[in-house]
């Protein structure tokens, strides 16, 4: 495998040395790495590096007029800043080979252009991946030849690193039929990332989602009682939230941010004084859960207009898009641009049509008893878990004094009919007081990349696992390039 550890091994070891750049970006590292190999006459690696393709499909590679088919993509920035970074990074490498004594015997100080640099990045963006070290102590950025040929599809991971045989060892994710492509699965990236990471839209992508950023103003007058109640909850008073495609766009994350945002300063002091705070946090991120009727109809229409007003930025129609799609002259990289562009739009419109739905219902819901106020739920929590602990602590004294009992009056007591299961009974209900202590899963509020890390007792309640007394967080995680 081509790995940054064999890029320190090779010609370009002292340059990495030296240059703070290569040694703490991996993935320029081993570009840098396979462009010094690909220019190094009988390199080892020839033959593996001779099989990548001369161009690739990144929008690295879009011309001006396709690049501009992503105008008003709320992933546009995104393609621009790639570009940009490229190009900066380029010049900078460029004046390290002219000038660095350690760069005078690398094979690429005659022949450093800018396509060369924009394929090798290219290469290692569309096919890098985390390998384990030798010592299995740390990950390190390799190409897997062979493996790295593989086409995506949705499926779960199935590839593993043995560290024995120092290999990757990939197991078909399903039956494939002899002569049939064989498909890995890439992971849950959105499909933003497989087109400006691997240079690819996927249409049938079920982990598809767009980033839209939401904020708390300063200019609120309760912007400081807002942000302290999305602090306890684990989240900034702005930041970006993402929304899913399929059945369930909203994730709970989102969802107690528009409750937030929508709270009085009643509701907002309420929840910053209750004692049953951590569980009052937990039913904001709830579906059943509301803090007023008024406030839930405020907060599903806000996020209905935001998301209209998302849709509307893009200049188009999702049939305008999808009619420019038939045409059968158009180039790979426009028809990505307009797949992506259709993509995130159709989740913006199921996301408002989520909203409205939501928001015409709630009468119905209040009705039906299906949406309850958060405040009292929470309450009601934390009220069963104080009797469930007093439950299991008269059960455990029962069980102490059963144990008491000597073996003669055991016998005694047999003898006489009387049930001798007593200190098995309460030992079976401790057990089951503590079974319906464990969460089916974790609740309150989490993210489709990342759980929250809870603290504290879980009760079942109405069918869903309610958090009590327990402080939860929630940190964004870093989107893998």
């Amino acid at each position: 495998m081509l790995t940054t550890e064999t890029a320190r091994e090779s010609s370009l070891g002292p340059l990495i040395k030296k240059d703070r750049i290569l040694q703490v970006m991996a993935n320029v590292s081993l570009a840098l790495h396979v462009l010094c190999e690909k220019y190094t006459s009988n390199s080892f690696w020839a033959p593996y590096i001779n099989i990548f393709p001369g161009t690739y499909t990144t929008p690295l590679y879009f011309e001006e007029g396709e690049m501009l088919h992503l105008q008003g993509s709320l992933n546009f920035s995104d393609v621009l800043n790639q570009y940009k970074s490229i190009a900066r990074q380029y010049a900078y490498f460029y004046k390290l080979f002219q000038t660095q004594p350690e760069a005078t015997g690398l094979p690429l100080k005659e022949c450093f252009t800018f396509d060369e640099y924009r394929w090798a990045v290219s290469t290692v963006m569309t096919r890098q991946n985390q390998v384990p070290t030798g010592d299995g102590r740390h990950l390190i950025t390799a190409l897997i030849p062979m493996w790295d040929m593989c086409n995506h599809s949705n499926g779960e991971f199935s590839t593993e690193f043995n560290l024995g045989s120092d290999s990757a060892e990939c197991l078909a994710m399903r039956e494939f039929p002899t002569d049939s492509q064989v498909y890995i699965f890439y992971g849950m990236r959105s499909n933003a990332e497989f087109l400006i990471h691997n240079g690819f839209v996927y249409p049938e992508n079920v982990h598809d989602r767009v980033n839209i950023k939401l904020g708390v103003s300063k200019n609120d007058s309760l912007f400081a009682m807002k942000a302290e109640v999305l602090s306890r909850a684990g989240i900034h008073a702005s930041t970006t939230f993402q929304v899913h495609c399929g059945k369930d766009p909203i994730p709970p994350e989102l969802l107690v941010f528009l409750r937030v945002f929508t709270m009085v300063e009643g509701d907002l002091r309420e929840l910053l004084t209750s004692e049953h705070q951590s569980a009052y946090l937990s039913c904001l991120g709830r579906l059943d859960c509301m803090v007023t009727q008024e406030q839930e109809t405020k907060a599903w229409a806000f996020l209905e207009t935001r998301l209209s007003l998302l849709i509307r930025s893009y200049r188009t129609s999702i049939k305008d898009v999808e009619t420019e799609l038939q045409a059968p002259d158009m180039t790979y990289h426009t028809r990505a641009a307009l797949q992506l562009k259709l993509a995130e739009m159709q989740i913006l419109s199921n996301a408002a049509e989520y909203a409205k739905t939501q928001r015409d219902k709630i009468p119905q819901l209040i009705e039906e008893k299906i949406l309850q106020l958060a405040a009292d739920v929470a309450l009601t929590v934390k009220v069963s878990d104080d009797l469930d602990g007093e439950f299991v602590e008269e059960v455990l004294e029962l069980s102490e004094d059963e144990e008491e009992l000597g073996t003669d009056q055991k016998a005694d007591a047999h003898a006489e009919g009387t049930d001798l299961e007593v200190s098995n009974d309460g030992n079976a209900a401790v057990s089951h007081a503590e079974e319906s202590k464990s969460p089916e899963k974790d609740s309150g509020l989490e993210s489709s990349s990342e759980r929250e890390s809870v603290d504290g007792d879980a009760i079942k309640m109405n069918g869903a696992t309610v958090e009590a007394n327990g402080e939860a967080s929630i940190s964004e995680k870093e989107l893998k390039n």
